[in-house]
């Protein structure tokens, strides 16, 4: 949290994101909104630690960020925030929201739910009407839900959340992400559910390296065009 600086590249472009989210949906943000990719170490649970920072500072209103990777939590280390084993799978397995789960983070409207773990199969843990349930108690709550869930070519969690949250980011990472995977993982998504809001590229810089200047001048595309 203290790292993503408000003026920094990254905090710029995740403003960007934040602008375009509003503008896609008539000037209002989708209350819960969902991140997914292809495959993994594309960058999502990343984006979803960056958006749910941006989204709390610049929304300022009460945000949950909520790590929906049951499998494979990670959002706890993305925030810099120790593990925990109770949390979501806790609240879905007994459905009852427990709020003694949910953790603050240094940002005073952001809090954290973490994944938790349980002894049951997360493919039984995470079904349709669990997931509503989820939804509903949490919207109660919170004005702006962002959930980090697992790749939906991997499981089909994401396609089951996604039917449920009002909109979905899809993250793939530049000159790693295979085409077809990214085009296959789209299509999927939006069968379950047409609410895709967009698709993030991740790690454009490195492909870019004059993107916007920041390799070489942080102001540089800026004081160039005006220049011209």
């Amino acid at each position: 949290i203290h790292r993503l600086k408000v003026e920094s590249p990254l905090g710029l472009e995740f403003k960007r994101i934040y602008l375009n989210l509003a503008r896609s949906r008539g000037r209002t943000l989708p209350r819960s909104l969902m991140i997914t990719s292809s495959t993994r170490g594309e960058g999502k649970t990343t984006t979803s630690a960056c958006l749910g920072i941006t989204l709390a500072r610049e929304h300022r209103q009460r945000t949950l960020l909520v790590d929906f990777d049951l499998r494979s939590p990670s959002l706890h280390r993305a925030l810099g925030m120790p593990s925990s084993s109770w949390g979501l799978s806790q609240m879905l397995t007994q459905q009852n929201f427990d709020e003694r789960f949910v953790r603050q983070t240094a940002l005073g409207n952001l809090d954290f739910l973490s994944a938790g773990k349980s002894e049951r199969p997360a493919a039984e843990i995470v079904e349709q009407d669990a997931v509503e349930w989820f939804l509903r108690e949490a919207s109660a709550r919170y004005d702006l839900i962002v959930i980090d869930t697992a790749p939906n070519l991997a499981v089909p969690d994401p396609l089951i959340i996604g039917r449920v949250v009002e909109g979905v980011l899809y993250v793939i990472k530049a000159g790693a992400t295979v085409r077809k995977a990214a085009e296959y993982g789209v299509k999927v998504q939006r069968e379950a559910r047409d609410n895709l809001l967009g698709v993030l590229m991740n790690d454009s810089g490195e492909f870019l390296p004059q993107y916007y200047g920041y390799k070489a001048n942080y102001y540089g595309y800026t004081r160039e065009a005006a220049e011209n």
